[in-house]
């Protein structure tokens, strides 16, 4: 597959914008519309449970943002991400979750 520097380039600012949004929403909107950033098809995989598809997901950010006020932020890093295939890519990071 032959990719140029500024696909990469492309790819990681997109992505890597997209899960700035996606965090910010978490952060400072308790997740109300965090099925936003999932497909139909998706799967949220926590340390205690696992939820399969956007309706559930979504039941899992409000069942969160009932429980009360709540103060946190995401933080990541070293975010990078490389194509696999001509429409599909992978992506790493390290997120660091602060909150209270």
């Amino acid at each position: 597959m032959d990719v140029s520097d500024a696909d990469v380039l492309k790819l990681n600012a997109e992505l890597s914008l997209q899960l700035a949004n996606y965090w910010h929403e978490i952060d400072f909107n308790l997740g109300r519309n965090a099925s936003d950033y999932y497909t139909e098809d998706a799967e949220f995989h926590g340390q205690f449970a696992s939820y399969i598809g956007r309706a559930k997901i979504q039941q899992f950010y409000d069942w969160r943002a009932n429980q009360g006020p709540r103060l946190s932020v995401h933080s990541f890093t070293n975010f990078r991400a490389w194509f696999t295939g001509p429409d599909t890519a992978e992506a790493t990071t390290f997120l660091f979750l602060y909150a209270a």
